[in-house]
């Protein structure tokens, strides 16, 4: 599920109930499962870092640097 939601992600920002639709997933599952921790672990980044329980968040792949 991890590498799905980084393709889906990649080079755009998806808030949880776009995500939730594209993987048919419970929006609030996805995000205590996968999205949470990957942001905690610096896969995902936050739209809005500031208020990360903002309804309209939104998320996006860490890009590495090359």
């Amino acid at each position: 599920m991890e590498k799905i939601l980084l393709e889906l992600c990649r080079e755009r920002w998806l808030t949880r109930n776009e995500i939730s639709i594209l993987v048919r997933r419970n929006p609030e599952s996805l995000r205590q499962r996968y999205t949470k921790p990957m942001v905690e672990h610096g896969l995902l980044r936050l739209h809005y870092p500031e208020k990360p329980n903002r309804t309209d968040q939104a998320y996006t792949t860490v890009l590495e640097d090359h």
